[in-house]
């Protein structure tokens, strides 16, 4: 697992340039940075006809204006770090763009930032991020409200699925180069110890929670000493509850600066833990979130 090629789709709005500054001086000092800038550029309603200038003329502009700003971002972000930094703007859809170039030069990761205060925003998140997520070829790094240095706390949440197991495996290589502490988190729907309860006895279903409980917390942990943690570096947390809650609630008591997840996972134990569940965790996170999606390398 590297870090050596970062793309950053930038908007140049003041939350994208922070997330660039971060990703560029905190996430990955030491990685090669491509700054991508998508131009789309909408077709007029027929009534304008005639009177809109030419598209070909207002791409011209856009593009020059675009790569003037690029070129000032790229060498503020240069200066200080070992990585060479470069930039590029394109027509299109951001999230095309993105993944077109993903799938030419295949970097490690893709990163975009995303507004802290999204009230009535999400389809900005759906139109971009969420389309990342589903279609890039390499983890998606939505970074918003970053912390003013690399993350020190990391949530991972975990099932048996195998992104779940890349995820884990992104925080472990992150967190050793941070010396950053690390959660995993593995949160059941009360709906499966229910359905244990049926099938038992009444004095049985009494202990349910505690077996389901100490059974699932060694499996944890040896699903963390096995990824090559150690005992100071992460630490094993089971929550029962809707899991989107459980995860957020726990990123928000643990201060996490960073959440690692998969996508589509559908683990035996707790289904779904991290399948739809990205997408309200990705709503809801006031932190940066590393998508590691299904068909995402890693």
């Amino acid at each position: 697992m590297n870090l050596d090629l970062v793309v950053f789709g930038l908007d140049f709005t003041e939350p994208s340039l922070a997330a660039a500054r971060w990703v560029a001086r905190e996430f990955a000092p030491q990685a090669r940075l491509r700054l991508l800038h998508a131009i789309e550029i909408p077709h007029p309603p027929s009534f304008l006809e005639g009177r809109y200038p030419p598209r070909e003329r207002i791409l011209e502009v856009a593009r020059e204006g675009a790569e003037r700003r690029l070129a000032e971002v790229a060498r503020a972000l240069a200066g200080g770090r070992r990585g060479a930094v470069n930039a590029e703007a394109r027509e299109g859809r951001a999230s095309e763009v993105l993944v077109t170039a993903a799938r030419e030069s295949r970097p490690d990761l893709i990163a975009i930032g995303e507004p802290a205060e999204r009230h009535g925003l999400w389809r900005i998140l759906g139109s971009t991020a969420e389309r990342l997520v589903h279609e890039a070829p390499v983890p998606v790094l939505i970074a918003r409200d970053v912390p003013a240095g690399p993350p020190t706390s990391i949530l991972v949440p975990f099932d048996e699925s195998p992104h779940a197991a890349r995820a884990l495996a992104w925080a472990r290589f992150l967190g050793a180069g941070w010396q950053s502490t690390v959660t995993v988190i593995h949160a059941v729907a009360p709906t499966i110890i229910g359905h244990m309860r049926l099938v038992s006895t009444p004095a049985r279903a009494r202990d349910l929670d505690r077996q389901y409980r100490e059974l699932a917390g060694q499996w944890l942990e040896q699903r963390v000493v096995g990824e090559g943690f150690s005992a100071d570096e992460a630490r094993a947390v089971i929550a029962e509850g809707d899991p989107r809650t459980e995860i957020l609630a726990t990123a928000a008591r643990i201060e996490a600066q960073l959440i690692v997840m998969g996508s589509r996972g559908s683990g035996a134990i707790g289904k779904a833990v991290l399948g739809s569940i990205a997408n309200g965790v990705l709503r809801g996170a006031s932190c940066p979130v590393l998508v590691v999606a299904d068909h995402a390398g890693g």
